[in-house]
């Protein structure tokens, strides 16, 4: 199975979930983070997502990202540029 990187921004805090689980979380992923972690996990496979104006106040309710990509309410969550 080729691992899949989810890069997901949610207005100043971001993470990076692998197969569905975080890896990492913080104000500020770097493009170039986010290359070393597509390279450690030899993947080009990845997508980027935003967090909408709701999923926002849960997001700042909740304090961070959860464990499983699968936790974060698919109503919160538009493709990046939709």
């Amino acid at each position: 199975m080729e691992n899949k990187l989810t890069f997901i921004n949610g207005d100043d805090w971001e993470g990076v979930f692998i197969n569905g689980v975080l890896k990492y979380e913080g104000h500020n992923i770097s493009i170039w983070k986010f290359a070393e972690i597509a390279q450690e996990y030899n993947t080009l496979n990845f997508e980027f997502l935003l967090i909408n104006e709701d999923g926002l106040e849960w997001l700042s309710d909740v304090g961070s990202f959860p464990t499983k990509f699968t936790e974060i309410p698919r109503q919160f969550i538009e493709k990046d540029g939709d």
